[in-house]
């Protein structure tokens, strides 16, 4: 199954970009920074609901030393194939 990974995924054009490619069918493995999962996680449940695709969350500060890799291993880790990359953090 092939991921739609997307930064900033709390708020504004994260959320929007979410449901875009929810609304196409993709998977999406949703990131945010800590301060954010609570929103990360409501909006992640919303998305499953309305287009009944698989989401998963990562809460992550991507300022954080070593913070892209931890992101990779993690995804790794549980198998999942990204083929869409948002890099919308900022």
């Amino acid at each position: 199954m092939a991921y739609a990974l997307i930064t900033g995924a709390s708020s504004g054009l994260g959320v929007e970009f979410a449901h875009l490619f929810a609304a196409d069918k993709h998977p999406l493995i949703l990131l945010s920074s800590p301060r954010s999962r609570q929103a990360l996680e409501k909006i992640a449940q919303t998305i499953r609901e309305q287009y009944h695709v698989e989401v998963q969350t990562l809460s992550i500060d991507l300022a954080e030393l070593n913070a892209a890799e931890h992101v990779y291993n993690t995804v790794k880790e549980q198998g999942w194939v990204v083929d869409y990359l948002v890099n919308n953090a900022g």
